[in-house]
Formats: structure tokens, C-alpha cells, sequence
């Protein structure tokens, strides 16, 4: 920040417009001087500097009886402007204090503040007042200003209260202040912020009731679910039960069913008659073999009988040759045309020779000729008389089949009784099994509901658990991070106020008239008190000092701090050398203005700098201003020149 120009209106001795241009600074020429004696307006052109910078709505620094109202009266406005450059674009900053008309007392509230920031370059303009401060908080904190703008007269308060209110700022100088307002947030309102988002998802007390909730919910549910399966095998049992007891209990109702046993009594009497019927048949069947079956059926055998017969050796009867012919009846039936009688009887007799008996060749010989007077007339009767036999036989067979499946009486052997008190008794078995298991599925239904639930809860409760343990995890690492901070800013504190004894002894040393008696300055590097040891090795505080050494004290800390800081701020001093003698105002002329800083203006009196002062410093001087007050008006005018030459 390089200060170009500094206007003034109606503040204080200051009537009307005034306004000092400064050229831009050139290597070695840094120093802007301004001379006046007491009471011409030093000061005043010194506190208008601070409030152009700092004043604010709540504090705006001039009061309305720092207005100037001229010998007339009728002036309303005082304004303060500054132009400057910063990083190659120039600003000017204008602030003015309009008289409240419904207060025109002196208190803060007799005046309203206007702000102005322009951007020359950009023709911007910024009227917002919070904006402009936190610009000019960038540019120059009001934290720091005292090491840029001060009072050479209270200089050397700087020593006396560096461990207090000099303190904060020294810590925003070296670059601590960035980093304990990290760990004050850290340690304040981030962790703050951190455990009570933390604590608001605090739900594991919560989490862990549902799961117990949601657990035994399930056990009841697995419990109802197995109940429900041996309830339905009970069931499923009482039924087949049932089945059987409604089988047995409906056999013996037809027992006693009338419609029933006469069916039974119809099917006994046509049994009885197809029995009657299959034994006339049998009879008509076994008379006709006797007679007629023999041959009429049996002629292709009869050759095979007698080969048969023959080889057996044997005598033999009618009658067993008659079985045998039986017994292939249904073999021998289908040739009965192929052979003739005759045929049939010189097969029996070239067969059988001497074996067959004068009897059986008799009645074989007269039977084939009975035969063959029956063959024609009987044939189809013989051959229909088995098919109607088999036909009895098959409805016979029906019926019996039928009459066997009809319970009877008879087979009755179960107490009726029981068996209906076993069937009530299985029925209310069954009435309470569904019940039970109406009852089992409503409770399967709600405990299901009861588990989606909990599932549900449980679902939302984990996300918040783990959302709790990503803050609670932000939370121990914004711990961690305190101490490792905690730890930097020990180690950096230290080693920046070591920087700073090392340049302060150096500065010290240059600015005391007395180098060869001190031994070192020491900062405490945690509360920045300042000590001198001495070469007998006792400690001074500044605070013991004189008041010149203080004053150089104070010198050396400014110099040491804008030094470190690498702030490049233009250093505003008022009534620098009040208080030195001549040897360490030397001292402050020529080693402290030409290099404290790239800009730096000394508001003095003849007193501090005269002739001989101004020859010293006139190397270094880029700008020369005087201050004369009109006795008679009162009024400040700016010239050019310094007051001696």
C-alpha cells in the first residue's frame, strides 16, 4: 500500500479542502515530512488518517464537534479521503461524516458515516460499508495499525504492554494469529459444532434397543412359525382321523340303510337263481357228453385217444375215455367235420389192436353209429350250451362281486356310541386346532408387520449410527489436529519469536547510545514480556527502564516487527523524538526512518527536527510539508518545504 494523496475538509483547524500529494517512493527517498509547531494540526491530519481508515457506523471515530464550521457556521460535512495504490491499481477512500440534525451533540450519533471506495482503474465503486472494511482488514488490520500509525508520545507503552493488548497484534505480525484463530475455531465452535451434530445422531442406546426389539420379535416369530407347522400336522392328522371315524360311521349307517338290504335281498334271490340255472346247465352239459359230445365234438382226437390208449397197455372204460375227450374239448370241437364215422372207427381199431376189450370195441363200435345219427341234428345245440353256461357264469360273478362289497349286519362289531363320542370328541379337537391356528396366523401377520417395522427403524437408526460414527470419527481428528496445531503453534511461536529477539537486539543495538553496557533483550515466548540482561547477568524489565530507553525500546520492537511482518505499509509517526536525547535521536534519524519501512511519514515540530536533523535525513526525504495556523482564524493551511531549511 503506497499512500498518493491525503485530502482533508472541515475537520478541526482543517476549513474547507486541503489536500497533500506524495510521489511514488524511489529507491532511498522513502521519508515524507511534515513540520508544525504545536497546536497546528499534526495530530488532527494524524487522527483523520486513522478514521478514513477505520471508522465504522458504530464507531466512526470523529465526533460532531470535530467539525469545522469556518467563521460562518453553516458547514454540515467533514470528509477524509485517501489515494493509494495496491498491487498496481490505484484506490481512493473517501469517508464523511454528514451532522445528524436531530443530535447536534457531540456524542458518536450526532453524525452519519458515508463510505466510498473507487477503483480508478476499473471505474468500480463500492458504497457497502462491511465490503470497504473487510478490503482496508485485508490491507492493513486495525489489530496492527499501531505499529504503522502511533504516537511518538506514548511510544513507549508499546514496551510497558507488549504482554497485553500489544500482544494480539505482534501475534497477527509474525503469522501466529492465523494459526490460533484456527485452533480457537477448532477448539470452539468447529468441535463444538462437530460433537453436537455428533450427539444429535446419537442413536446407538436407540439401535441397539431395536435390535433386541427386532431379535425378539424374530424368536417369536421362528417359535409361531413352528407352532403353526406342528398345529398343522395335528390337524392334518385329526382330520384323517375324522375321515376314517365318517367311513366307518357311514358303512354302518348303510348297514342299516332299508333301501340298501332290499338291494342286498334282490341280489341274494337272483344269485341263488343263477346258481340254479349254472347247475341245469352243468346237468344238460354232462348228459350230453355221455351221449353226443363224444363224437359230435371230439372226432379229430379220437385217432390221438387211441394211440393214446394203446400205448398205455391198459383195458380201459367208456367213461375215461369220455373224461379225456372232455378235458381237449376245446382242441378237438373246431375239426368235427374233417373225419366219418368210418374213418374214425378203422383208426380205433388198427390203434388199439388186442388192448381194447371185446366190450369197449362193442360200445365204441355201436356208440359211433349212435353218434353219427346225432351229429347233424345236435351239433349247434352242443356247441351253444357252453357259451351259455360261461354267460351264467360271468353274471354270477357280478353279483356275488356286488354282494360282497354291501356291508351286512353281520359284519358289524363297533360300539355306535363311541364311535360318535370319538367323532365329537375329534371335532372339537379340530375346532380348537383351527382356532389355534386362525389365532397363530393373525399373530404370524402382526409380529411380520411388527418385523418390518423394526427392520425399517433399525434401517434409518444405522444410517443415523453411522453417520454418528463419521462425526464421531471428524470429531477425534479435530482433536488431533488441535494438538498437532497445538504443537506447531508451539514450535512456531517459538521460533518466530526468536526471529524477532535475534533483529530486536539488532535494532536495540543500533538505536541505544549505550551498546557497550547491555547485553541482550529477551522476549518471553509466551506472554512477550521484554527483558534486558544485562552483563552482570540480571534482569531488567522494559518496564524498569528509563524513559528514553523505552521510547528506543519501542523503536526497535516497531522496526523488528515491520521487518518480520514483510508488511508493505506506508508508517505514520506523530511527535517521533519528543522524549530522546540527542544521541538516540541521532540514532532514530539515521538508522530507524530511512529503513523502517518503503513509505514513512514524520509528522514534527522544529523542536524534533531542526536544521541540523533535517540535514541528516534530507538524503532520504521525498516529500517536505508544513503546517501553518492562521492565529487570527484558527485555520490549518498545508505549504510546501519543510519549517527550517
Amino acid at each position: 500500500m503506497i499512500l498518493r494523496r491525503i485530502s482533508l475538509k472541515n475537520i478541526k483547524s482543517y476549513y474547507g479542502e486541503h489536500s497533500l500529494e506524495f510521489p511514488r517512493p524511489t529507491y532511498g527517498s522513502i521519508i515524507h515530512l511534515l513540520g508544525a509547531r504545536n497546536g497546528s494540526g499534526k495530530t488532527t491530519l494524524f487522527d483523520a488518517i486513522n478514521a478514513c481508515l477505520f471508522a465504522s457506523e458504530s464507531n466512526p471515530i470523529l465526533r460532531a464537534n470535530d467539525l469545522s464550521r469556518g467563521l460562518e457556521g453553516y458547514e454540515t460535512e467533514m470528509a477524509v479521503e485517501l489515494e493509494f495504490e495496491h498491487e498496481h491499481e490505484l484506490y481512493q477512500l473517501r469517508r464523511s461524516w454528514m451532522i445528524n440534525p436531530r443530535r447536534p451533540d457531540s456524542s458518536a450519533n450526532s453524525v452519519v458515516l458515508h463510505s466510498l471506495l473507487h477503483n480508478l482503474n476499473t471505474r468500480a465503486t463500492d458504497k457497502n460499508n462491511d465490503s470497504i472494511s473487510e478490503f482496508i482488514d485485508t490491507l492493513m488490520p486495525q489489530s496492527i495499525s499501531r505499529f504503522f500509525l502511533f504516537d511518538g508520545e506514548q511510544i513507549q507503552e508499546y514496551t510497558d504492554a507488549a504482554a497485553d493488548s500489544v500482544r494480539d497484534a505482534l501475534e497477527r505480525l509474525l503469522g501466529l494469529s492465523i494459526y490460533l484463530q484456527l485452533q480457537k475455531d477448532l477448539g470452539g465452535r468447529v468441535e463444538t459444532d462437530f460433537r453436537k451434530d455428533r450427539d444429535a445422531h446419537d442413536v446407538q442406546g436407540a439401535l441397539s434397543e431395536k435390535i433386541q426389539t427386532r431379535d425378539s420379535v424374530q424368536a417369536k416369530l421362528d417359535a409361531n412359525r413352528r407352532n403353526r407347522r406342528q398345529a398343522n400336522k395335528s390337524a392334518t392328522e385329526v382330520k384323517r382321523e375324522l375321515e376314517r371315524l365318517g367311513r366307518q360311521d357311514s358303512q354302518i349307517s348303510l348297514v342299516f340303510d332299508e333301501d340298501l338290504q332290499a338291494r342286498r335281498r334282490e341280489l341274494v334271490s337272483r344269485r341263488d337263481s343263477l346258481q340254479g340255472d349254472v347247475e341245469d346247465k352243468k346237468s344238460q352239459l354232462k348228459g350230453m357228453i355221455s351221449r353226443e359230445l363224444v363224437v359230435a365234438m371230439f372226432y379229430p382226437q379220437l385217432q390221438q385217444a387211441a394211440e393214446a390208449l394203446s400205448e398205455s397197455a391198459g383195458p380201459f372204460e367208456l367213461e375215461e375215455l369220455i373224461g379225456f375227450l372232455w378235458d381237449h374239448r376245446e382242441d378237438i370241437a373246431p375239426t368235427l367235420e374233417e373225419e366219418t364215422p368210418e374213418s374214425l372207427e378203422n383208426t380205433l381199431m388198427s390203434a388199439t389192436g388186442a388192448n381194447l376189450q371185446s366190450a369197449f370195441y362193442a360200445s365204441m363200435s355201436e356208440g359211433i353209429r349212435t353218434l353219427n345219427d346225432l351229429v347233424e341234428n345236435s351239433r349247434n345245440r352242443l356247441l351253444e350250451l357252453p357259451r351259455q353256461l360261461d354267460g351264467l357264469m360271468a353274471d354270477l360273478a357280478v353279483i356275488s362281486h356286488e354282494l360282497e362289497a354291501l356291508p351286512s349286519p353281520e359284519s358289524i362289531d363297533t360300539d355306535v356310541a363311541a364311535l360318535h363320542q370319538e367323532m365329537e370328541k375329534a371335532r372339537s379337537s379340530q375346532a380348537r386346532l383351527e382356532s389355534s391356528l386362525s389365532n397363530m396366523a393373525n399373530e404370524e401377520r402382526d409380529l411380520n408387520e411388527n418385523l418390518r417395522r423394526l427392520e425399517n427403524e433399525i434401517s434409518t437408526l444405522s444410517s443415523e449410527d453411522r453417520q454418528f460414527r463419521r462425526l464421531d470419527a471428524q470429531l477425534n481428528l479435530c482433536r488431533k489436529i488441535q494438538d498437532v496445531l497445538e504443537q506447531f503453534i508451539t514450535d512456531y511461536r517459538r521460533t518466530r519469536i526468536r526471529e524477532l529477539r535475534d533483529v530486536f537486539n539488532r535494532k536495540f543495538r543500533d538505536l541505544t547510545n549505550s551498546p557497550e553496557t547491555l547485553g541482550v533483550v529477551d522476549i518471553d515466548e509466551d506472554t512477550f514480556d521484554i527483558n534486558i540482561i544485562t552483563r552482570t547477568e540480571t534482569g531488567l524489565a522494559a518496564s524498569e527502564q528509563s524513559a528514553g530507553q523505552k521510547e528506543v525500546m519501542a523503536f526497535a520492537l516497531i522496526a523488528s516487527i515491520v521487518e518480520l511482518s514483510n508488511k508493505q505499509l506506508p508508517i505514520i509517526i506523530d511527535t517521533p523524538l519528543a522524549r530522546l536525547d540527542t544521541v538516540h535521536k541521532d540514532n532514530i534519524l539515521t538508522k530507524f526512518f530511512p529503513y523502517v519501512g518503503h513509505q514513512v511519514f514524520v509528522l514534527s515540530t522544529d523542536t524534533e527536527i531542526g536544521f541540523t536533523q533535517h540535514q541528516q535525513i534530507s538524503p532520504y526525504i521525498a516529500s517536505e510539508h508544513h503546517l501553518v495556523r492562521d492565529a487570527e482564524t484558527g485555520q490549518t493551511s498545508i505549504k510546501e518545504g519543510y519549517l527550517v531549511q
